[in-house]
């Protein structure tokens, strides 16, 4: 097989297009702070992420709870 000169720059354009397509991903990881923007990019950690969210719902609406129920008591007793 003869390789020419116009494969290989067609090769080392391919190489360096995808080489700029990793590191503006990498960027934009960075920039986000997110290592993922949608479920089906890791569906494992999407799941622990939607886990961890209903989680701290939980512990929003205890707290929410709790602070109502003082503020009746103190009314109550007052």
């Amino acid at each position: 097989m003869r390789i020419t000169n116009n494969y290989l720059s067609q090769r080392v354009t391919a190489d360096i297009q995808r080489n700029l397509s990793s590191m503006a991903d990498a960027e934009q990881k960075i920039s986000t702070g997110r290592r993922f923007d949608r479920i089906s990019e890791d569906p494992l950690a999407g799941v622990q992420v939607m886990g961890v969210d209903r989680g701290l719902r939980a512990l929003e609406q205890y707290r929410k709870n709790t602070s109502a129920a003082r503020t009746r008591s103190d009314a109550e007793e007052a």
